[in-house]
């Protein structure tokens, strides 16, 4: 956590907090640079594992097509980033109304298919874990590969992250 300020970027830090009405600064290294880089998309909505149902089944109603963006990790390929798109991929294809025009796409669907039983196993194999454990940062860590904590889906209108509204399209 940066001194000086009340919260640090970990997710449990703000569970149970009532937090309604306010506005939260947060940057991170990754998340914030591929926001930054989508910013001019048409819809850019935010999605983690953490309201993988939620995003999933709205992706599936808008019926448009859809770019996955991965944050990564100091600019390079995540295993955790890619699982999760494979399980986005798989129920937008199981919807029947996707298809599927990138390599990267099925590689992210077949990794989330190896993965789907035992989701801290991508943390288990990736090199950022001994950093993580370092950190202390293996409660936030599960805490993010726990699929449907939320069905919030934030998305960005006029440069703020917000919730969208349920009755969105």
């Amino acid at each position: 956590m940066v001194e000086g300020f009340q919260y640090g970027n970990s997710p449990l830090a703000y569970v149970g907090q009532d937090l309604r009405g306010q506005t939260i600064v947060m940057t991170t290294t990754n998340g914030t640079k591929a926001i930054n880089l989508a910013k001019d998309a048409r819809t850019l909505v935010i999605g983690s594992f953490l309201n993988l149902s939620a995003l999933s089944e709205w992706l599936v109603k808008q019926n448009e097509n859809v770019l996955l963006l991965c944050s990564g990790w100091k600019d390079k390929f995540n295993l955790e980033d890619s699982v999760y798109a494979g399980a986005v991929m798989e129920r937008l294809l199981a919807s029947g109304k996707f298809g599927v025009e990138e390599d990267s796409s099925i590689a992210a669907k077949y990794m989330f298919m190896a993965a789907r039983d035992n989701f801290l196993s991508i943390l288990k194999a990736a090199p950022r874990r001994r950093r993580i454990e370092q950190l202390h940062l293996l409660p936030d860590a599960k805490y993010c590969l726990t699929p449907d904590q939320s069905r919030v889906i934030p998305m960005l209108r006029d440069g703020e992250l917000v919730r969208m509204p349920f009755e969105s399209k």
